[in-house]
């Protein structure tokens, strides 16, 4: 019976050990579960931000690549007009070369 008694005892103490145990399990895993929830969230978010920044880096490149053939055409165009220029002063050259033996420069003035 003492033994018992004894058995009894340790148990009856060890109980509000244990519920204090348990209840710090409790909060210990109720606050592991909102951080994960709040990382979960923070995952969300990020996802959606690198989702808009890849659309942004793609806009951008579509922007880059219409800025470069621009560049490229209006190459082109400085060099076309660089070619119709040389044509026209070869025009004119010859043009002046050919008015001035018909009609010779007047004499310096003394």
């Amino acid at each position: 019976m003492r033994t018992a008694a004894v058995t009894l005892f340790l148990a009856a103490a060890a109980l509000p050990a244990l519920a204090q145990d348990a209840h710090l399990l409790q909060q210990r895993a109720s606050f592991a579960y909102r951080e994960m929830q709040q990382a979960e969230r923070d995952a969300e978010r990020a996802d959606a931000q690198a989702k808009e920044n890849a659309a942004a880096a793609n806009q951008l490149r579509k922007q880059l690549e219409e800025a470069d053939k621009q560049t490229v055409d209006a190459r082109k165009r400085a060099d076309d007009a660089r070619a119709r220029a040389a044509q026209a002063r070869t025009r004119w050259q010859a043009a002046s070369d050919a008015l001035e033996q018909v009609q010779p420069r007047p004499a310096a003035k003394p």
